[in-house]
């Protein structure tokens, strides 16, 4: 027997009161019902079992994983529970299905649940904040407690906006009784960063494939995860049934699962959630400490750093089946700014409406798959509206992009200055120069999160910013295309060398904008990759005219300095100490300033939370 959870309607609006928090994306609320059931049923769990606890006991062994059960507290409450795990020194953890917390309880202090018990819903309704996206370092606890806060206060009333069913979440925003601002806008300046993969990282689907969807062929499905109209997950209806005895399944084995014993990137791994569920996750990266890890959650879609006892073995039984979320892209859907700026904004109307169409399940048809990106381009159809990307250019929520390639629209927190040229890159009825002097724009970094590519020392190293990785993917795609379309042309070769002329090479089977530093010998030049910071000695003939397309296009890396460190203080230990913590890592950045001496001063947070600056300067 299960007991199912209860759920309000989609697009009803309630008085709500507020009950356990886990963070911002993972809390749980009571409706009015609920909150006034709650009192009853402790009235009737404490007369149907105060009598019997004492004598009426039950063998550990009749207790199972995934059982239901009911146990009294120090406080003389009676609670009912559904069984996670249990352990070897006769414990169960424990998920209290009226309130969502987890707790640990001697298993001889469990009762079973009786069946008149079974009728009652769970009360306690599992939510997320609409429209708020997790950081990829998770919610900070100062702003987890400042939310917790909001919910003890009176008169909330909650507006139920979609419902996950594969995670049993509600999506909500929750506003104040006099208040005209949710409590999703207060919070959602502390987004940062999206925390979002490259979806042109194929190797994520390296020990569990990716869904196969055929071209041309219809599916019904409903949206699982929503970044923005270029990156989103949906799951096909026809999983839903399947995919929940998979978890089932899942969830038996827990409690045998080996803990990791070695990390490698891509590595699938069980993890261990707030609800004491174990999901399916890759390991995209992992801290210098090898205590954090970066997790892709495969069958959701987020993306969150987890700390190192969370992870287990997953055995090679649970590989096979294929990952629930399917990667989308709306087809030949951009943002109503993508000929100027290609990035989608966190305050883009079309967000809200994008969500509000997509709340039940809906028809959706694949355009295309891109194999080296690993995502479907789809067009979706909305009952009453027809096609989605049609409704939404109509209405002024988006936009056909006819500039750069579809595939180098962005998603970042804050505005960006990426430039996008105009006209599309490939092709050959394009303009070259003979090593271009055009100046690349700067542009100002936003605070964020940043891969770190290059360190020469604490006042010059280069970072990558997490948001523009689909970008520069794509603008690496369009320089390949560019290239390859000339054969045996010898009007690409630079005749004139120049300091600081911008160039290309090629590099393997990539291409690479470059500007020349100095010239080495006759035959030799010093140039700087712009795209990645670091330095390389070539030879002349490998240097290629560049298009004055690409030369439009701001440097995809920015030059950091650490704040209140100047060059007395760079040593041999210092640097050392930076590219072990620093060195194709992902950290915060926060800038500082104005450049100095082409660097711009900046505080960075790894990813334990702490301070590199201090580290350094307490040195």
């Amino acid at each position: 027997m299960n007991i199912p959870s209860l759920t309000p309607n989609v697009g009803s609006m309630e008085r709500v009161y507020g009950s356990h928090v886990n963070d911002l994306n993972d809390f749980y609320l009571y409706s009015s019902w609920s909150h006034h059931k709650l009192p009853q049923l402790d009235q009737q769990l404490a007369e149907a079992y105060s009598q019997s606890s004492s004598s009426s006991t039950t063998a550990s062994e009749e207790f199972n994983i995934g059982d239901y059960c009911v146990y009294q507290s120090e406080n003389e409450v009676w609670y009912r529970g559904l069984i996670r795990e249990r352990d070897s020194n006769g414990n169960a953890i424990v998920f209290k299905i009226d309130y969502g917390d987890v707790q640990r309880i001697p298993i001889r202090l469990l009762r079973p649940l009786q069946k008149w018990a079974f009728e009652v819903p769970r009360l306690a309704i599992h939510c997320s904040l609409a429209d708020l996206v997790k950081p990829i370092n998770g919610w900070s606890s100062e702003v987890i407690n400042q939310f917790g806060s909001q919910l003890t206060k009176s008169f909330l009333y909650g507006k139920f906006i979609s419902y996950n069913q594969p995670t049993d979440i509600l999506s909500v925003e929750i506003k104040g009784k006099e208040s005209n601002i949710s409590v999703n806008k207060v919070f959602e300046p502390y987004q940062k960063e999206q925390s979002t993969f490259q979806m042109s990282d194929k190797l994520v689907y390296k020990h569990i494939p990716m869904e196969k969807l055929c071209a041309g062929v219809s599916y019904k499905i409903h949206l699982l995860y929503y970044i923005n109209p270029s990156h989103f997950y949906v799951y096909l209806r026809e999983k839903t049934r399947s995919h929940n005895q998979f978890q089932n399944k899942l969830q038996e084995v827990g409690k045998n699962l080996s803990r990791i014993s070695s990390s490698v990137k891509y590595q699938a791994v069980a993890v261990e959630d707030n609800n004491a569920m174990w999901l399916r996750g890759i390991i995209l990266d992992f801290s210098y400490d090898l205590q954090k890890f970066r997790i892709y959650f495969i069958d959701i879609g987020q993306i969150e750093f987890i700390p190192k006892n969370k992870l287990r073995q997953l055995p090679d039984e649970f590989l096979n089946e294929p990952a629930l979320a399917v990667p989308c892209r709306l087809y030949s859907i951009g943002p109503i700014n993508g000929n100027e700026q290609p990035i989608w904004k966190p305050d883009d109307k079309v967000h809200d409406e994008f969500q509000r169409l997509m709340v039940n399940y809906i028809t959706c048809q694949v355009v295309r798959l891109h194999q080296d990106q690993v995502y479907y381009d789809v067009e979706i159809i909305v009952p009453d509206i027809d096609d989605l990307g049609t409704f939404l250019v109509s209405n002024n929520l988006a936009s056909r992009p006819t500039s750069i390639s579809q595939h180098s629209t962005i998603t970042s927190s804050e505005p960006s200055q990426l430039a996008a040229s105009g006209t599309t890159l490939s092709g050959r009825q394009t303009q070259t120069t003979t090593g271009s002097t055009s100046t690349v724009p700067i542009v100002p970094p936003n605070d964020g999160y940043y891969w770190i590519s290059q360190i020469y020392s604490a006042t010059e190293f280069y970072a990558f910013p997490y948001s523009h990785r689909d970008t520069f993917d794509g603008v690496c795609k369009d320089l390949k295309a560019y290239y390859d379309s000339f054969v045996n042309d010898q009007s690409l070769n630079v005749t004139v060398i120049l300091d600081g002329n911008l160039c290309a090479i090629q590099q393997s089977d990539k291409y690479y904008r470059v500007i020349i530093r100095r010239c080495e010998s006759q035959s030799k030049v010093l140039v700087k990759l712009i795209d990645r910071g670091d330095e390389i000695i070539v030879h002349t003939s490998e240097l290629l005219q560049i298009d004055n397309k690409f030369s439009t296009i701001p440097a995809f890396v920015q030059p950091f300095r650490l704040h209140h460190c100047d060059e007395s203080q760079n040593s041999a230990n210092v640097i050392r100490q930076l590219k072990k913590l620093l060195f194709n890592q992902s950290v915060y950045i926060t800038r500082q300033g104005s450049m100095i001496n082409g660097s711009y001063p900046v505080e960075v947070i790894l990813s334990n939370q702490q301070s590199l600056n201090k580290m350094i300067l307490q040195q």
